[in-house]
């Protein structure tokens, strides 16, 4: 069974036509006949597209960490609220497209699924290879949605978070980029349960690295998250229509975190707040793990800007969690682990030390080869 062209379509990919028309057309057509709608080299400016019950889209992924590629859909107007909205999208698969946003006014979000409530049965997204750069709203936001999974994509440099789910349960994030976003580089709001993050690099987000409000049933593992405008990651409550929900039964291991805390609280700026000056926060949640983590400070490359952060690991008001096993050489400013409050917990055997600028290559940032080997000396 071929695929359906979208030029055989009339979309011309000029990056000045307007492609929408035509584009929606091929995807209309090949949800109904069951085929796969395949998008050739070329600039597609777009406004929203609705992508429909077992859509599959797809192209070359050409794109790469500063570029996006041969194949891109643009947004068009400032007025749009996405480029592909995949709200009743069924069981549809995005496979190797760029969006870009152009860095556009309006908030508009490279792809969306906005629900009232969930579905009554799976939605079963699936984004591959799909890399949403340069919106000024999010790059992709996932709303009261129900199995998804998102792999090999990047998320970039958009206003908004990389990624952001509210109140959407069951889901996959692999292998994906999350990089330069004014907002976290994955957030969440309202109740988000069952959701398995790993091998993620998560890297430079003003808002924070992983950011957890109200989630439950979460692991996160063998992510390397760095530069985190806030926390690497942060699990604490969430705040649905005047109620509290407190994040719960998440495990957090093997994943190494290094220079958080960026805009948050430094050597610079010894009176900003801790809390967010931290590699690992967590703040009224229940039966937490954090175990085997690997902590560093750092400040930004090539030697310059301010090293962060102060706090390795901040935990205040938590019940049942366990804090321990993790390694924290050079891992802070001033305070190794803050526990405050916490009831019914175990937060201990977390061996570190303080940032020392004799044990450090301030150029290079990281410890020197010589300075480590010299501990085992003394």
């Amino acid at each position: 069974m071929s695929d359906l062209d979208v030029r055989a379509f009339g979309a011309v990919g000029d990056g000045i036509h307007d492609d929408t028309a035509a584009i929606q057309a091929a995807i209309d057509e090949g949800a109904q006949k069951g085929k796969a709608v395949k998008f050739p080299a070329g600039l597609y400016s777009v406004g929203e597209l609705f992508v429909r019950k077992g859509s599959v889209l797809l192209a070359d992924p050409s794109w790469g960490y500063r570029e996006h590629g041969k194949t891109q859909l643009v947004q068009r107007y400032e007025d749009q609220v996405c480029v592909l909205n995949i709200t009743d999208a069924f069981c549809c698969t995005i496979n190797g497209l760029a969006l870009n946003g152009m860095d556009m006014p309006g908030g508009c979000i490279g792809i969306l699924a906005r629900k009232s409530k969930q579905a009554h049965m799976e939605d079963s997204y699936r984004l591959e290879r799909v890399q949403a750069q340069s919106f000024t709203g999010d790059a992709c936001r996932l709303e009261h949605s129900w199995a998804f999974t998102v792999r090999h994509c990047m998320f970039a440099s958009c206003g908004g978070d990389g990624l952001h789910l509210q109140d959407t349960v069951d889901g996959f994030i692999l292998d994906t980029w999350f990089s330069g976003n004014k907002g976290c580089g994955y957030g969440t709001s309202g109740e988000n349960n069952a959701i398995t993050m790993s091998g993620c690099r998560v890297e430079w987000n003003a808002g924070g690295g992983i950011v957890i409000r109200g989630g439950s049933h979460y692991q996160l593992t063998g992510n390397y998250i760095d530069r985190s405008g806030r926390q690497g990651i942060y699990i604490t409550t969430g705040m649905d229509k005047g109620n509290m929900t407190y994040s719960n039964t998440i495990s957090c291991t093997g994943n190494l975190i290094y220079r958080s805390g960026k805009m948050s609280g430094t050597l610079d700026h010894p009176t900003a707040d801790r809390r967010f000056s931290s590699h690992i926060a967590v703040e009224k949640a229940a039966g937490v793990t954090v175990m085997g983590n690997t902590l560093c400070v750092g400040r930004d490359d090539n030697g310059i800007g301010s090293m962060s952060p102060q706090v390795g690991i901040w935990v205040t008001d938590s019940r049942y969690c366990v804090v321990s096993g993790n390694t924290l050489f050079s891992g802070a400013l001033e305070d190794i682990v803050v526990n405050l409050g916490n009831e019914e917990s175990v937060i201990e055997n977390n061996p570190g030390s303080l940032f020392d600028r004799k044990l450090v290559n301030i150029t290079n940032v990281l410890p020197s080869t010589a300075a480590v080997t010299a501990l085992f000396e003394d």
